[in-house]
């Protein structure tokens, strides 16, 4: 790598961001996606979409995503969205698992105002910026784009949008033939977020062991991968690989 930047064989590029407030207050933006959901997982929770002050739904589902383009093929892709272009300008809205079957995903111009409304479950609802950090809200999240964008280094070698798609479906036809517990693990990663053993397996009922040599398969395939965590370096936790 230092030596293609030392040949200057890169381009620099000015990727979209979305600025959030939850409950009127500013949190910090974000470069994938904006995803409310109950706190507990499998809760449905009910929720009102406006783009621009004019009501879109009024909808009961798993939770609501919001995405960038540059987020579009990570888990708004795996919950029905489509990927889109990272030069597009738009942001991608994608209610999951509603129980309208007619839900579908939408396509907004990056200019819009988004509302998430009359947010309510049985228990508390969170929003999830960027797969990390939650908060609690208890009525409403409005996602706008944030200047400036922010800049990142795009090596001439790097994939396109067509080969991350390529690489996606290969994912795909990988996935039905991989073990139902390391299934449940990648999807509890990608609904949950970064998430330790012992979190993996209160969140999935799985035995210890099974949960052991799931994450074994998912290392050793790279689906997921291993870091250690900031607050105790004995500690370790396990998150999806993103496909560039």
């Amino acid at each position: 790598y230092v030596r293609i930047l030392k040949k200057q064989n890169y381009a620099v590029e000015e990727v979209p961001r979305i600025g959030v407030k939850i409950d009127g207050k500013n949190v910090y933006p974000v470069l994938n996606d904006v995803a409310v959901f109950s706190s507990k997982s499998a809760m449905l929770m009910e929720h009102t979409l406006r783009v621009n002050d004019e009501e879109v739904w009024h909808d009961n589902s798993d939770g609501i995503i919001v995405s960038t383009p540059i987020g579009s093929s990570a888990y708004s892709m795996s919950a029905g969205g489509p990927m889109l272009f990272q030069d597009s300008g738009v942001f991608e809205i994608i209610s999951v698992n509603s129980l309208d079957i007619t839900r579908r995903p939408i396509i907004v111009s990056n200019t819009s105002s988004i509302q998430i409304s009359d947010i309510s479950a049985r228990l508390h609802c969170e929003v999830v910026l960027d797969g990390l950090d939650r908060y609690k809200v208890t009525n409403m999240v409005e996602c706008t784009q944030f200047f400036p964008p922010a800049k990142i280094i795009r090596l001439k070698k790097d994939s396109t949008a067509i080969s991350a798609l390529a690489k996606k479906v290969h994912l795909a036809g990988e996935l039905l033939s991989m073990p139902p517990s390391s299934k449940l693990l990648l999807k509890t990663l990608e609904y949950e977020g970064a998430l330790t053993q012992k979190d993996l397996s209160n969140k999935t009922l799985l035995p210890d062991r099974t949960v052991r040599l799931a994450l074994s398969h998912l290392l050793k395939k790279g689906y997921v991968k291993k870091k250690v965590s900031i607050r105790d370096a004995r500690q370790k936790i396990y998150e999806i690989t993103k496909i560039e």
